[in-house]
């Protein structure tokens, strides 16, 4: 994402984001299962502990990814 600039192009933006989310999709579905398997005597309790932090760690993600862009956004 580094790369982008304003004359990147949709396609090539398109295409490196599809590349870096199936890659995101590759590494975390296998560590989901791994860890999953760890806690195998108690897997309802795992599920729910893993889809909370997931919630939370992506509301707090989204707030500073926020705050970021609109800091950016009155920089002069």
């Amino acid at each position: 994402m580094m790369f982008y600039t304003q004359d990147s192009s949709f396609e090539f933006i398109t295409i490196t984001q599809a590349i870096r989310l199936i890659g995101a999709g590759l590494a975390l579905m296998p560590a989901t299962t791994w860890t999953l398997t760890m806690v195998s005597d108690r897997v309802e309790n795992g599920t729910a502990v893993n889809n909370t932090l997931r919630q939370i760690f992506a509301a707090i993600g989204s707030s500073i990814v926020v705050v970021i862009v609109a800091v950016w956004r009155e920089a002069p």
